[in-house]
C-alpha cells in the first residue's frame, strides 16, 4: 500500500523544513512519501524544494495570489485538490505547522476501511479558538519556539490506539 503525506507550502522555507524534519524523524515506514503542494509559492520556496529534491507539485492560482487568509480559503482548497495527482493508495493531508509523534501513522491506519475517514487528534496552541473537540496547549507558535520534547511527552500521554 503506497501512502502519500501531503503538506501545502506557500512562502516559508522555515515551515517547509519544520514539517519535513518531523515527518522524517517520526515516519520510518518505507512505503510512505512526503509531498508538498507549492500553493502560489514564492520563487525562493520553489527553488528550495527543487534544491532539496523534495517531491512537490506546483499549484499557481492567480485568482488567489497575494490574497491574505481567510479571504484566500478557496485557493487553499483548490490547492489541496491537487493531491489527487499523486500516485498513491492513501492520502494524508497535513499543514506545514504540524508535527508528528512516534507511531502516528500506524495508529492512524489501524482498522482502516473504506467506509470511514480517520483523523488524529489536533493539538492547537490556543492562539485561535479551536472548538470543543480540539486540545489547546501551547508548545510554541513558530518553529523557533517549538518545544519538541514537551510536545512528545504530552503526545505520549494522550495517545490512543
Amino acid at each position: 500500500m503506497k501512502i502519500a503525506v501531503v503538506s501545502l507550502i506557500f512562502k516559508s522555507i522555515e515551515y517547509a523544513e519544520f514539517v519535513k524534519r518531523s515527518f522524517d524523524k517520526y515516519t520510518p515506514e518505507k512505503d510512505t512519501e512526503f509531498w508538498f503542494i507549492a500553493n502560489n509559492a514564492t520563487p525562493e520556496v520553489l527553488e528550495h524544494l527543487k534544491t532539496k529534491n523534495y517531491n512537490y507539485i506546483v499549484h499557481m492560482n492567480p485568482k488567489y495570489q497575494n490574497v491574505p487568509y481567510p479571504e484566500n480559503i478557496g485557493g487553499i482548497y483548490t490547492a489541496w485538490n491537487r493531491a489527487k495527482d499523486i500516485d498513491c493508495d492513501i492520502l494524508v493531508l497535513v499543514n506545514s505547522d504540524m508535527q508528528f509523534s512516534p507511531n502516528w501513522l500506524p495508529n492512524l491506519l489501524k482498522d482502516l476501511n473504506e467506509n470511514r475517514v480517520k483523523t488524529s487528534k489536533l493539538v492547537e496552541s490556543g492562539k485561535m479558538p479551536s472548538g470543543d473537540l480540539c486540545i489547546s496547549k501551547n508548545f510554541g507558535r513558530t518553529p523557533d519556539e517549538y518545544k519538541e520534547t514537551d510536545f512528545q511527552i504530552f503526545s505520549k500521554q494522550i495517545s490512543q490506539n
